[in-house]
């Protein structure tokens, strides 16, 4: 109420930046995590037939009234979000300017649909986790895109003050609680550094936030590549404004997929065993078949020879 007011700690705060901390707080700290419960309420509700509604619902809070029906809209929501950090992040699909984010996400809502409407729960659970990691990567995105523009040794002379500041808290506070799972430290890290109320904000500087973000891709089931860097700077407004990280795999996955290998070698070898000895199985029964019919009055002549001369003995 204060920030849509102007009083109290925002008595100073222009009316732009005021509009911007409601009106993204309200679509990414309100209306993304009502999106987040009416999945999981459908989910709670499967096998039920009306478990789906639920999902139906999700999708037209995630998109919004005004992005059409293919998408091209510019609409207001979490989905626009992901189109507008696309082009910035270069994490659009290819020869598109749709967000790879919302294309996953999108797929996954209609995987998760299709489960519930059959009764598979489990499916439907595996589909909203994938929603929620994709959900997850504009918001980083726009938490980065603003920390960079807010830190006065990077792109702060640029900006436009106070709004950055808004827009960067309403990035990141929706994401805090998972980033507190994750690593409480961390959170913490970055919490203290991008508070809305913090002086000095941004203390530790961008670089020291966006490592503390890369340090949790890998609990958020991110990657590095997911996020991207921004491309808007340079005399071109086409350069990267940062590295982006790199995804590498720790030495206990390496052991994981040695432990891995080594199994499949093995079921290799017995399975070529197996087949090699089946093969002399029937190789062996086949030439003891074709030695029957082959050598039939031989043998018939010598078992009735070997009774005649049980009877004789008897």
């Amino acid at each position: 109420l204060a920030a849509i007011q102007g009083t109290g700690d925002f008595a100073a705060w222009d009316d732009a930046s005021l509009r911007e901390l409601a009106t993204k707080g309200a679509a990414y700290l309100n209306t993304l995590q009502y999106v987040y419960g009416l999945l999981q309420f459908g989910i709670s509700e499967c096998p039920s037939l009306d478990a789906g509604i639920y999902w139906d619902k999700a999708w037209a809070y995630f998109a919004g009234s005004a992005e059409g029906e293919d998408g091209s809209g510019s609409g207001y929501s979490a989905y626009a979000l992901a189109d507008k950090r696309c082009p910035q992040f270069d994490t659009c699909v290819a020869g598109t300017s749709l967000a790879t984010t919302n294309e996953n996400a999108r797929a996954s809502w209609l995987a998760g649909r299709a489960a519930l409407e059959l009764g598979v729960c489990d499916s439907a659970d595996a589909s909203f986790q994938n929603i929620l990691k994709q959900s997850l990567i504009p918001l980083i995105q726009g938490s980065l895109r603003e920390a960079f523009e807010v830190d006065p040794a990077k792109g702060a002379a640029e900006a436009d003050g106070k709004i950055e500041i808004a827009e960067m808290w309403a990035f990141v506070f929706p994401l805090l609680p998972l980033l507190n799972e994750c690593d409480a430290s961390v959170a913490s890290t970055i919490r203290d550094n991008m508070f809305i109320n913090a002086d000095p904000i941004l203390q530790d500087g961008f670089d020291s936030v966006k490592t503390a973000f890369e340090s949790l891709y890998s609990c958020l089931g991110i990657s590095c590549a997911d996020v991207g860097a921004m491309k808007t700077c340079g005399s071109t407004g086409n350069e990267l404004c940062w590295q982006p990280c790199s995804d590498i795999i720790s030495s206990s996955l390496d052991d994981c997929d040695d432990n891995e290998g080594r199994l499949r070698s093995k079921l290799r070898k017995l399975t070529i065993l197996t087949i090699v000895g089946w093969i002399l199985f029937c190789l062996v029964a086949c030439s003891l078949l074709f030695l029957i019919i082959t050598q039939k009055k031989k043998i018939i002549s010598t078992i009735t020879r070997i009774f005649k001369m049980l009877t004789v003995l008897r």
